[in-house]
């Protein structure tokens, strides 16, 4: 993570409106509004689009499968754990992808110690196994926010060496205040130093309604990448809203979005749509 700078450069915007939003009750897509989703995703701008997670649910890849061979500029992306059949289930779902990405995740908030080594090289066994199907891999620190410190950074440091891309810092439970949030990001950046070998990115959790603001103290600390999503949908009390997001940058800093503003109106309007008429569909 680099050192804090007044004007932070253009975001990387990655949305999981398709995986985490889907995990909200009552929300649920079918594989043609999936498709209709992440298309105008794309001509909006967004640089990333979460679709699903097929090791987990099977029908996700069909789906995946379909939004891959549709979308035409940002990276297809899908979640596994960190064993390789869930690798696997994601490589061979986004293989039709322009540009795919493998997003792995390991959990780091450890009540045993004796796990950790175990920990560290599942992590790096799952991303070297990734780098095998695709060159883009994220990783994320799950509960991140909750972890030992110093775990965290031998995690961390793990996952880059592996050949991490992007290294994701989760808010996953919602936990975090923004002020203990900007704590948490300030102990990590002199870790790491100004040229990790990664991008830093954060996915904020709004149980406590402060998805949004942490997302914009990430920013301001130097995360590059902030994970949302259309309506702010996702599981428990849902993720950072990705349209309040963006113009809450844009207000702070107006040379740092470059998207379609108008196709992202239609898109939330078309989403929100989808949400009011359709009733929860069990995930299979």
């Amino acid at each position: 993570m680099t050192v804090p700078t007044p004007t932070p450069p253009k975001p990387i915007w990655f949305d999981t409106t398709l995986r985490d939003g889907a995990l909200m009750p009552g929300v649920s897509f079918s594989i043609h509004e999936k498709v209709r989703i992440a298309s105008l995703l794309d001509a909006i701008g967004v640089d990333a689009i979460e679709v699903g997670y097929p090791g987990r649910y099977p029908h996700d890849r069909e789906a995946i499968a379909a939004v891959a061979g549709e979308v035409e500029r940002a990276a297809v992306c899908a979640l596994a754990g960190d064993d390789r059949a869930q690798i696997e289930a994601v490589a061979e779902a986004i293989a039709p992808a322009k540009r795919g990405r493998i997003h792995t995740y390991t959990n780091v908030n450890l009540p045993d110690r004796r796990r950790e080594r175990a920990t560290l090289d599942a992590i790096e066994r799952s991303i070297s196994l990734a780098r095998h199907y695709c060159s883009d891999i994220q990783w994320s620190a799950f509960d991140a926010t909750r972890a030992d410190p110093d775990f965290l950074d031998r995690a961390i440091s793990v996952a880059i060496a592996a050949g991490a891309k992007t290294v994701n810092l989760p808010d996953s439970l919602g936990i975090a205040t923004p002020e203990a949030f900007r704590q948490f990001l300030a102990a990590i950046a002199p870790r790491h130093g100004p040229n990790p070998g990664a991008i830093f990115s954060v996915h904020c959790h709004d149980d406590l309604g402060h998805a949004t603001d942490n997302a914009i103290v990430a920013l301001e600390m130097g995360a590059r990448q902030l994970e949302c999503a259309i309506e702010g949908l996702g599981a428990r009390k849902g993720n950072t809203d990705l349209r309040e997001l963006v113009y809450r940058v844009r207000d702070r800093f107006p040379e740092a979005i470059d998207l379609n503003l108008d196709l992202l109106e239609q898109t939330c309007e078309f989403v929100r749509a989808i949400v009011r008429r359709t009733p929860s569909r069990p995930r299979s």
